[in-house]
């Protein structure tokens, strides 16, 4: 499984060099809770005009001078797996063309701070599926789950969401075990009211790890917001006769769409599911396929 961890730069500086060793040493070992040996990790960093290892995790200390510590303290494992993880800076550079649509036209915020300075990391954590990595500098960044809010200016309407984070190991220990939970389970453990097509269902089980986990919390966020709301997650689609779409990235590229349509009652097909490349890639034949798929359940 690949995790998309989020240097979160709203965490920094800390007070000290000191200080910022001992709280980034905390927060790796956390990541590195999530390993079950065959993992992969990413790390995107947002800044247009550094590398993430000149981030600087306190005044004259670096992600670069972290890294020498860890050298330098024989913590070789910790060092292997920071060297290993694939470097998506600067983050923006590592999103598809419709995820920057996206967090150009949303603000994202801490929902306790308020719509009140630009938190483009949080956007971006929610857009790949990520974690943030964070330094416990403030209770914002203790707990494995924070609460993030999206601003829709269109709309004038506030959507909350949580994003995973980790600050030390109890986090890491916690967001594993949510993650082995979640692959024991199957996808009718997610919706009461939810009828997956045996179409939709050989192609899930098609998925790799990454994306099949993605599809599953994707879907279960959709059944507790009852399959109701606007972009980024959600997308009517013209010419649809009412169907919808689920929308978000795929690992290791592309974007993943999966197709739905509502029932008699207070039902909902999961008709289709595809991955795409570009814009309109899939759609046409996909959402045929769909519609005759809908009907026929309609009909039952």
């Amino acid at each position: 499984m690949e995790h998309a961890i989020c240097l979160n730069t709203l965490s920094l500086p800390a007070d000290d060099e000191k200080s910022a060793y001992n709280l980034m040493l905390e927060a790796c070992y956390g990541m590195l809770e999530l390993n079950t040996g065959n993992d992969r990790f990413a790390l995107y960093f947002d800044d247009r005009n550094k590398t993430i290892y000149e981030c600087q995790l306190a005044e004259n200390y670096t992600y670069n001078d972290f890294l020498d510590e860890l050298e330098a303290n024989q913590l070789i494992d910790l060092l292997l797996m920071l060297q290993e993880a694939e470097d998506k800076s600067p983050a923006l550079d590592h999103i598809t063309l419709e995820a920057f649509d996206e967090l150009a036209s949303f603000q994202f915020y801490l929902t306790a701070s308020g719509l009140n300075e630009v938190m483009d990391i949080l956007g971006i954590a929610w857009l790949v599926d990520g974690t943030l990595l964070s330094l416990l500098t403030h209770d914002h960044w203790e707990k494995s789950k924070v609460s993030i809010s999206r601003w829709n200016d269109d709309e004038k309407r506030e959507e909350r969401y949580f994003i995973n984070n980790i600050s030390g190991v109890e986090n890491g220990i916690e967001l594993h075990n949510e993650i082995k939970t979640l692959t024991e389970r199957t996808i009718d453990d997610i919706c009461s009211q939810c009828i997956y097509t045996q179409e939709f269902r050989e192609w899930y089980k098609g998925l790799n790890e990454t994306n099949r986990h993605r599809v599953y919390k994707k879907i279960q966020l959709a059944a507790q917001r009852r399959f109701s709301g606007g972009e980024p997650l959600f997308k009517n689609l013209g010419d649809g006769d009412g169907m919808r779409e689920l929308r978000f990235s795929a690992y290791p590229g592309g974007a993943i769409r999966v197709l739905f349509g509502a029932l008699p009652g207070d039902g909902q097909a999961i008709l289709v599911g595809f991955i795409k490349k570009s814009n309109k890639e899939g759609y046409k034949e996909n959402m045929q396929r769909a519609q005759l798929l809908w009907t026929n359940l309609s009909k039952q």
